[in-house]
């Protein structure tokens, strides 16, 4: 029996125990019955040994992102001896092998002073909320229009 369905077992029998149609010594024994205690504790180290996945798997995210960074830095090293020694030889263009090499511009905006740009150029900056702030105020038993605290339910496994 699945959790889920020891579940949909359980709230049965509360509805028979709110009915008067059952005592509760004998839902505790039904429960204990199938299993719930067990069943409950290996959800629970199902979801441990998920958790630990998920970090193991965020620290390897790191380390591949960190390496990817390696790689792309010894990438631009190498473009930047390939240009200077181009520039050296005094040459645009250079053929190599199979390859065909060309030093290559692009013109890219640089901002010098922000203040001095004028208003059509300047893009709004995005709003953003101070929930901490706002939670400080609902807490206190105030109201703040356009906000409410939300009650979430979770699990905890100590």
């Amino acid at each position: 029996m699945t959790l889920y369905e020891m579940t949909t077992a359980a709230n049965a029998l509360y509805e028979m125990l709110c009915n008067n149609e059952i005592d509760a010594q004998t839902i505790t024994d039904t429960l204990e019955a199938m299993g719930a205690e067990e069943k409950l504790e290996s959800y629970c180290k199902v979801i441990r040994q998920l958790e630990a996945d998920a970090e193991a798997l965020k620290a390897e995210k790191t380390r591949i992102a960190d390496k990817q960074k390696t790689v792309e830095n010894s990438v631009a090293r190498m473009k930047l001896a390939v240009s200077e020694f181009l520039k050296a030889k005094g040459v645009q263009k250079e053929e190599a092998g199979i390859f065909k090499v060309a030093l290559s511009t692009s013109k890219a905006v640089e901002i010098t002073d922000p203040t001095a740009i004028p208003e059509e150029y300047i893009k709004p900056a995005k709003v953003e909320v101070d929930k901490s702030a706002i939670r400080k105020v609902l807490m206190s038993g105030k109201e703040v229009p356009g906000a409410e605290l939300k009650i979430n339910e979770g699990v905890q496994i100590k």
